[in-house]
């Protein structure tokens, strides 16, 4: 998932061991853009964040009739920072590289933020509907997932 772009000056001034280890492996392969001078690169930072608690079917249905912790913000921010993996990734034409980051750039911390409170805004909106309205909201994705392929109905 890319989390956030940035300027090859700022990659370049944050990480130069990385920026240098995308070129080294570019240079020393066969693509095209070999050459292709850094800054006609999309610089980014790109990761991943890691499901916990899988494990075998019995353990995941076990586990899915817990509930979830109650957190705030600033502490499902943090969990979920202890739980992804950065990389700084250029991309020229269809190849592209990664290096590994050490320390976490803000601008992930700033993704992950906003997307808890997206989800609060939706769970807030959610709540705020009548009976009514949410069977008529829940109709209506029905009614769009229908016509999706491989969309089964039970």
């Amino acid at each position: 998932m890319k989390f956030a772009e940035l300027p090859y000056e700022e990659a370049l001034s944050r990480h130069p061991e990385g920026v240098a280890e995308i070129l080294r492996k570019l240079r020393a392969g066969k693509s095209k853009s070999r050459n292709a001078a850094p800054e006609t690169f999309t610089w980014s930072y790109q990761g991943c964040v890691e499901v916990t608690g899988s494990g075998s079917l019995a353990t995941v249905l076990a586990n899915h009739m817990k509930p979830a912790p109650v957190m705030s913000l600033d502490e499902k921010v943090a969990d979920q920072l202890s739980r992804t993996r950065v990389s700084l990734c250029g991309t020229v034409g269809r190849w592209a590289g990664h290096a590994d980051v050490s320390t976490m750039p803000a601008e992930v911390e700033a993704y992950a933020r906003k997307g808890f409170e997206k989800e609060a805004a939706e769970e807030a909106r959610l709540a705020a509907l009548t009976p009514a309205q949410r069977k008529a909201e829940v109709e209506d994705l029905l009614k769009q997932l229908r016509k999706s392929p491989g969309f089964f109905e039970l």
